[in-house]
Parts: C-alpha cells; sequence; structure tokens
C-alpha cells in the first residue's frame, strides 16, 4: 500500500484533556502526509504537511506556525501519538509498523497468535475464517486495537496508552475511518501548504500546552 486518502474522526482524552475533531487526511509513502483538522465553519483548526523527515504545522485560526520539526515529535504535541507519517498511513490501514520483520510468535489455545517485531513490537493476529488478520498491535508505548475490518482494512481503531509511566501524557483515543481510498495517486501539492505572511513563530513546548481540544 503505497498511499492512502481518509476522513478520521477521533474522539476520546490525551493527557486528561478531551479531544474532538474530524481530520483530512492524506499519506504517502516516503514520509509525505497532509492532516487538515476540519471544522464546522471557517477555517482549519490546524493543517500539517510533511515531506520526509520535516513537518510544517499552521494554525489558521491563531496565526501560528511551526517549521523544520520531525512530523512524529509534532502528532505527539498535537494528540499524544509519536509516530512517522509512514508508521501512521501503516496504522490506519491495520498494520503495526512499516518495514518490521517477525523475529518470533507464539500461539495461544483460543485462536490467537502474537508475532514479536524486530523493532521491539508485537503483533496480535487472529483467524478470521481461513485467513489470519492482525486484530491488535503494541510498541511505542502505545497499543493499537483494529476493528470491524471491510476489505481487510478496519473502520475503527483504538489508541491508547500501553504502559504506566510512558513517556508521554496517557492517551486514549477513538478512532473512525472513512472515505477510504488507497494506492492512487496525491497530486505532490497537497503536501505544500501557505504559511500566513503574518504567522506568529510557535515551539513545540508551546504547542504541547495548547494541545488540541477543539
Amino acid at each position: 500500500m503505497r498511499s492512502l486518502t481518509a476522513e478520521l474522526g477521533l474522539s476520546g482524552r490525551v493527557g486528561g484533556q478531551k479531544l474532538r475533531g474530524r481530520v483530512l487526511a492524506g499519506l504517502a509513502e516516503g514520509g509525505d502526509a497532509r492532516l487538515e483538522a476540519v471544522a464546522p465553519f471557517g477555517a482549519p483548526v490546524f493543517i500539517l504537511v510533511a515531506r520526509a523527515n520535516r513537518a510544517t504545522l499552521v494554525l489558521p485560526r491563531e496565526a501560528r506556525v511551526l517549521s523544520g520539526q520531525p512530523p512524529a515529535a509534532i502528532l505527539d504535541a498535537l494528540v499524544g501519538v509519536d509516530v512517522s507519517p509512514d508508521n501512521l498511513r501503516a496504522l490506519v490501514a491495520g498494520c503495526p509498523v512499516v518495514g518490521e520483520k517477525a523475529v518470533a510468535g507464539r500461539a495461544y489455545a483460543d485462536g490467537w497468535v502474537a508475532v514479536e517485531l524486530a523493532g521491539g513490537g508485537t503483533a496480535y493476529l487472529r483467524r478470521a475464517g481461513a485467513r489470519w488478520r492482525i486484530a491488535a498491535s503494541a510498541g511505542n508505548d502505545l497499543a493499537v486495537e483494529y476493528r470491524e475490518p471491510v476489505d481487510g482494512f478496519p473502520r475503527r481503531l483504538r489508541v491508547w496508552s500501553d504502559t504506566a509511566g510512558a513517556r508521554r501524557a496517557a492517551v486514549d483515543l477513538a478512532v473512525t475511518v472513512s472515505q477510504l481510498e488507497t494506492n492512487m495517486r496525491i497530486d505532490p501539492a497537497a503536501f505544500d501548504v501557505q504559511v500566513p505572511p503574518d504567522a506568529v513563530p510557535l515551539t513545540l513546548d508551546e504547542l504541547r500546552r495548547m494541545g488540541w481540544s477543539k
């Protein structure tokens, strides 16, 4: 799967703060991403674009901009989920991470199989008829459950903090995936953003304090 576009509905809590909203997502291999948090009226809440390992976040309503940071760091500050664009693409599609190899596995009597990954994560598979599907994964202080698969892709996810004492804020998010399309060509211009000329620079620490509770 080289690319995907989708609408993501988010609800839950990050660090004790309620979070709810809709994000239009475009993700392509090579670390390209566009995430736009839409509002019922007016300008988007935020626009995050990324190419390779550098991202720019624009907050149109506040006229603030954060640029030159890794996209995973900005996503962590926004929603408490420290994932690269490529791994976010995998997560939305129902996979644990990109490029990880299985190094060990164990089977359970109730039909579950746990597969240990080279990077330290674990994928949990369950038989669905004659096939196996990834039902959950854990790693990088987060756990993900993939629910309601349609044509092999989950339509609902639950993402939550996996370990007590995790380095980041506690996360418990429900994600609905709709309007999913895969392996289409995304115009490279989608991964650019116009920064308002009067935008005031923003730091990661400021963004963490602001959060996203729109």
